[in-house]
């Protein structure tokens, strides 16, 4: 009998100790994931996004139009799941831009 009571002690130490670790993992996320999505390292930045294939003749700055129309001309975090296609779509918005790679 008493074995069977040490397993189940066992059991529950190791399940009490995944939830404190889940639990203390989300508590400091919380407090520095502000820090770490805006660290360089993980943001994207107007002046790291290359425009390629415009014609001479076109004198805007696509870039800086295309991302300013869309408020996109700020720090982006790069872990936004929707980062390509809003910038895509920023792109795709300006009248000069015909294709967007």
């Amino acid at each position: 009998d008493t074995n069977i009571f040490a397993g189940r002690q066992a059991g529950w130490g190791a399940i009490t100790v995944i939830v404190a670790s889940i639990v203390g993992g989300i508590l400091i996320w919380s407090q520095v994931s502000s820090k770490v999505r805006n660290h360089p390292d993980y943001v994207l930045t107007p002046e790291q996004i290359r425009v390629t294939g415009v014609p001479s003749w076109v004198r805007a700055d696509l870039k800086q139009e295309s991302l300013r129309n869309a408020s996109l001309d700020i720090l982006l975090p790069l872990d936004d799941p929707e980062l390509t296609s809003r910038l895509a779509r920023a792109f795709k918005m300006h009248p000069w831009v015909r294709r967007v790679v």
